[in-house]
């Protein structure tokens, strides 16, 4: 997948993560982010915008963390630039703005595709668009995120701006645990068994989501921002991740699909979870996680709860029990996958 392809996936990931409180804490070092006196030379500045002096709020640094990190490379995950403007402009004004064409001509790159993704699909009522661009000056990889969010008066728009940059070989020489290549990362038993079961197949979510697992009923199905669907109201076209809320009593998990075109888009999506539950730090005990071969997954337990994520060929799973390690067990156990 292309950069700036998987930039936007990643970014719709996040924005799924961030709607469905999947994250709900930030680590000190995400602080690391520091606000520009003004908007760099290369990114264009629309009419209508007057510089705020808003604090950038914890949804915004979540996005920030989860996409951009994957433009510009691990190495600055925890660094870059940001300001925030107040305007009269509407997001489509923005998006109209920042068009491929005027931004290619300040050296970003191209693409033939818009490189902006709706926060409303995605349940982020507060974010009307997060729009991406990449580009690459000398040794460097540069990301930078536009988003137009809803203001506390709603007749005006805060226009965000966030830039990372990092060396163009900052992803092997920071994580020393994954390669391009795909060299398998702590090898060892898979946890549950997972790498004994069944490989998924096709597209039918009644199959890939059972109606009940082990002790655990399906409640609801979710698409994007669309609310409790059927199975056969998503159908068999799956282009986007699908949410799915399992009650056994009151006990409850949510549990993500993503049906990804390629086994290594399925495997960046276990990456965004690192990013999301393991604070960006991938476990060395292999019991807790393994990249780069099949499966790979990552298991977080903290005061969030469990969360289990994994991938099976181009399927990627993630279970997250908020009351604990037991019912995650209880759940991934009795999961066909």
């Amino acid at each position: 997948m292309k950069p700036l392809a998987k930039a936007l996936v990643l970014a719709a990931l996040a924005l799924s993560l961030v709607a469905c409180g999947t994250i709900n804490t930030l680590k000190k070092k995400d602080d690391g982010l520091k606000r520009s006196s003004e908007l760099w030379s290369d990114v264009p500045k629309m009419d209508g915008l007057s510089t705020s002096e808003l604090e950038m709020p914890v949804y915004m640094k979540l996005l920030m963390r989860t996409a951009l990190n994957q433009i510009a490379g691990r190495g600055a995950k925890d660094t870059g630039d940001w300001i925030v403007f107040d305007s009269t402009r509407t997001p489509d004004d923005v998006k109209n703005f920042y068009t491929n064409d005027r931004m290619a001509a300040s050296g970003w790159d191209k693409s033939e595709k818009s490189t902006c993704v709706s926060g409303s699909e995605y349940g982020v009522a507060q974010v009307g668009l997060v729009c991406l661009f990449v580009r690459h000056n000398g040794d460097k990889d540069i990301g930078l995120m536009i988003i137009p969010a809803q203001a506390e008066d709603v007749r005006r728009t805060n226009v965000w701006f966030v830039r990372v940059e990092s060396p163009r070989d900052s992803t092997a020489s920071t994580t020393p645990q994954s390669t391009d290549k795909g060299t398998p990362v702590n090898k060892g038993p898979a946890p549950y068994g997972i790498d004994q079961r069944p490989m998924p197949t096709g597209a039918k979510v009644e199959q890939l989501l059972p109606a009940q697992v082990g002790p655990y009923k399906r409640e609801s199905l979710r698409l994007g921002s669309s609310q409790n669907l059927t199975p056969e109201e998503i159908g068999g076209a799956i282009d986007g991740p699908i949410y799915a809320d399992y009650t056994a009593g009151d006990i409850g998990v949510f549990v993500e699909l993503g049906v990804m075109a390629t086994v290594k888009d399925a495997r960046d999506s276990l990456d965004v979870a690192v990013g999301d539950a393991a604070g960006g730090v991938f476990p060395s005990d292999p019991r807790f996680g393994a990249r780069g071969q099949e499966p790979s997954y990552l298991k977080v337990i903290d005061s969030d709860g469990a969360f289990f994520a994994w991938t099976r060929g181009n399927y990627y799973f993630s279970a997250h029990a908020k009351a604990g390690e037991a019912a995650l067990d209880a759940f991934v156990r009795a999961f066909p996958f």
